[in-house]
C-alpha cells in the first residue's frame, strides 16, 4: 500500500535525523568548540559555550520533534492494523524522555553561562555536559537500532 510506504519512509527519515544529527554534532561540532575554548579569552569562552549549547539545543528540539512524529506515525500504523514495530512503540517514548532531559540540561547549562568564564569551567557545568554526553551515547545507538529493525 502506498500510504504504508510513505509512513515507513517518513519514519526512517526521522530516525536518520536523530542518529545522523547526533553523530555530526558529536564528531564535528563539539571538538571544534572544545578546541576553540582552550585558547580563548574569558569572553571567547563564554561565547563559544553559549554557541555550543545553542547548537545542541536546536538539535535536541528538532530530534525530539522527529521522535514524536515517528511515534505518531507508528501509532497510526498500530491502530490501522497494518504492520508495526513493537520495539519502536517502546523505544520512541524512551528517546522522547531522554531528549526532554537533555533540554532541561541545556537550559541549566545556558543559565549558568551568565556567571562568567569561572562558572563555565566549574564542576557543576562539567557534570551537566557529561550527563548530556551520556544521554547522547544512549540515544544515537537506540535510534540506529530502531532504524535498522523498523518494519
Amino acid at each position: 500500500m502506498i500510504i504504508d510506504v510513505a509512513i515507513v519512509s517518513l519514519e526512517r527519515i526521522g530516525l536518520a535525523l536523530v542518529a545522523g544529527g547526533g553523530i555530526v554534532l558529536a564528531a564535528c561540532v563539539r571538538p571544534f568548540f572544545a578546541g576553540g575554548m582552550k585558547n580563548s579569552t574569558e569572553e571567547g569562552k563564554i561565547m563559544l559555550e553559549k554557541l555550543s549549547i545553542a547548537y545542541w539545543n536546536r538539535y535536541n528540539r528538532l530530534a525530539l520533534l522527529g521522535v514524536c512524529i515517528v511515534f505518531v506515525l507508528e501509532a497510526i500504523r498500530f491502530f490501522a492494523g497494518t504492520a508495526f514495530s513493537a520495539a519502536m512503540l517502546a523505544g520512541l517514548p524512551v528517546m522522547a524522555l531522554l531528549f526532554g532531559r537533555k533540554l532541561v540540561i541545556d537550559k541549566q547549562l545556558r543559565r549558568r553561562t551568565e556567571g562568567g568564564a569561572a562558572v563555565i569551567e566549574s564542576e557543576e557545568q562539567k557534570r551537566g555536559h557529561r550527563e548530556a554526553e551520556l544521554i547522547s551515547k544512549l540515544v544515537i545507538p537506540l535510534a540506529a537500532v530502531l532504524l535498522a529493525i523498523g518494519v
